[in-house]
């Protein structure tokens, strides 16, 4: 039992009891009894008040459409119901919780927030949704505070477009898709409905649902990515969100993706941390029926922005001189340019064969040739020089 419907039946409770201490005379055990009941009942309002359950509770009642003398529910109605509204909070959870969460497949966490059918509640007729063996408690915490959040969606849904939009900021859009399950279950349904998870309770009948049902169908989601480039802020150890501030516009918050591993998210912290970087995001906008757009992001993958190397300075160029003025050359006669006379073609040059080798021809004989007789000179005669008379 939720700690809503405990609450509403130990005050019922306390009104009766209170009703018969009225009527009682003294009487000295039936009054002590009875002021008893009521300290009892006093001190655990008081403990719900301060510190209610944490236990993951949902309890859905249906009142006509498909209830029959509140005491039977058509099974596929009640199937389809409990499919959309734990696909639901599995989704809520798993993005809240773990940030990897993509438009289709397995979710993280699914096991934890899984739910089961344990009672069905009497008044008209109902269902309990809780987990009967909580082995984590800080996972049940999880699961409960996601289950109230979610009320709090389907009560804005039915209240108007700007509580539904104000409300649908703080959810992940793979949310939007069970929700319109949900209510275009129970619109099909007909008859009224109340759903209680924790402290808090919605009551809806059957023209609040139609129009929650118009509004959440009306919303549609698309997703496409982009690359911007800014300043790279981080991710979180334990929610993996990054933060990233675009060159222009606000800083963006949200999950990575989920095909970012554990440590490419780390080597992300470690190369990009407050560097300038193309970011690369899957941007998912969902519209709602006003038209109102809200985008959510999923960082994919970081890209380094190379930094230009600084210009050198230049000294200014000096101003260039003026060219002296020549005298100027006195007029005479005129001449034609002549154009100059291309070289003559050169003919091409004729290949010529080789002449053949003819055999030697034998020299003709010759007569020999007698050199004349040489002459053999005769030396000149001396004469002796005369003798010179003796002197005495």
């Amino acid at each position: 039992m939720t700690p809503f419907r405990e609450t509403e039946m130990l005050q019922a409770k306390r009104v009766g009891l209170q009703g018969l201490l009225a009527e009682t005379t003294d009487d000295p055990l039936e009054k002590p009894a009875l002021e008893h009941a009521i300290r009892k009942i006093d001190a655990r309002l008081k403990e719900l008040a301060d510190k209610p359950k944490m236990n993951p509770e949902a309890e859905m009642f249906f009142v006509d459409g498909q209830v029959t003398n509140h005491h039977g529910l058509e099974i596929t109605f009640a199937s389809d119901m409990l499919k959309s509204y734990q696909n639901m909070v599995t989704n809520h959870y798993a993005a809240k919780n773990y940030g990897l969460l993509r438009k289709t497949g397995r979710r993280h966490g699914e096991a934890e927030a899984h739910l089961f059918l344990t009672a069905l509640p009497r008044g008209s007729f109902g269902m309990q949704l809780s987990q009967p063996q909580i082995s984590d408690w800080v996972a049940a915490g999880s699961v409960s505070k996601t289950m109230e959040e979610l009320s709090g969606l389907v009560d804005a849904a039915a209240e108007s477009d700007a509580a539904f939009e104000g409300s649908l900021t703080s959810f992940n859009p793979r949310v939007l898709k069970p929700l319109t399950e949900f209510m275009k279950t129970l619109n099909a349904g007909g008859g009224s409905f109340r759903l209680v998870t924790g402290m808090k309770q919605v009551k809806l009948n059957h023209e609040k649902i139609q129009e929650a049902y118009m509004r959440v169908s009306s919303a549609s989601s698309a997703e496409r990515e982009i690359t911007i480039p800014g300043t790279f802020g981080g991710i979180t150890g334990y929610t993996w969100e990054f933060d990233f501030q675009p060159n222009v516009g606000e800083v963006i918050h949200g999950p990575i993706a989920e095909e970012v591993t554990e440590e490419e998210a780390e080597r992300m912290n470690h190369d990009f941390m407050f560097k300038a970087a193309f970011a690369t995001l899957k941007e998912t906008t969902v519209t709602t029926r006003s038209g109102k757009k809200k985008p959510s992001f999923e960082l994919i993958r970081l890209v380094l922005i190379k930094e230009e190397p600084p210009v050198k300075a230049v000294a200014p160029a000096r101003p260039a001189t003026p060219p002296k003025e020549l005298p100027p050359t006195p007029a005479g006669p005129t001449t034609k340019a002549v154009r100059p006379k291309l070289p003559e073609k050169v003919p091409p040059a004729i290949e010529t064969k080789p002449a053949k080798a003819h055999a030697p021809t034998p020299p003709e004989p010759t007569t020999p040739v007698t050199p004349p007789p040489v002459q053999k000179k005769t030396p000149p005669k001396t004469e002796p020089p005369p003798s010179e008379p003796d002197k005495k």
